[in-house]
């Protein structure tokens, strides 16, 4: 992501939970991440979380409908968004799959979208 192959999209309220995730991680809290959050590629437009009722965590509902918002893909192991990515207009990836998208089958298309971009945690 640091070299710009994958755009980290984010709303000021994906960042506050990926900081809080990452914040009781000894060895991730030490990490500066404020390069990932480029300011290109902020969605600072009101998500629509709502229509994300389906998702049992409300967290979870943002980043599905930020996913929307910037109509990428994201990457996750959350099974809250793993169970629903058929039912969600964005690609919802493991980490496994987008890294054999981008390294092992590059040229594989999921047929709702170009090369993956990571837009969750």
């Amino acid at each position: 992501m640091r070299d710009g192959t994958l755009i980290l999209a984010w709303h000021a309220e994906t960042r506050a939970e990926v900081l809080h995730v990452l914040g009781p991680i000894p060895p991730l809290r030490q990490l500066d991440v404020a390069d990932l959050f480029r300011p290109e590629a902020v969605h600072d437009v009101p998500l629509d979380v709502m229509a994300y009722a389906f998702i049992a965590d409300p967290v979870d509902r943002i980043f599905a409908a930020l996913a929307e918002a910037a109509s990428a893909a994201f990457v996750t192991n959350d099974a809250h968004l793993l169970d629903h990515r058929h039912a969600l207009c964005a690609p919802v990836l493991t980490p496994r799959a987008c890294w054999e998208a981008l390294v092992i089958n590059p040229d594989i298309d999921d047929g709702r979208s170009g090369a993956p971009t990571e837009g969750a945690p």
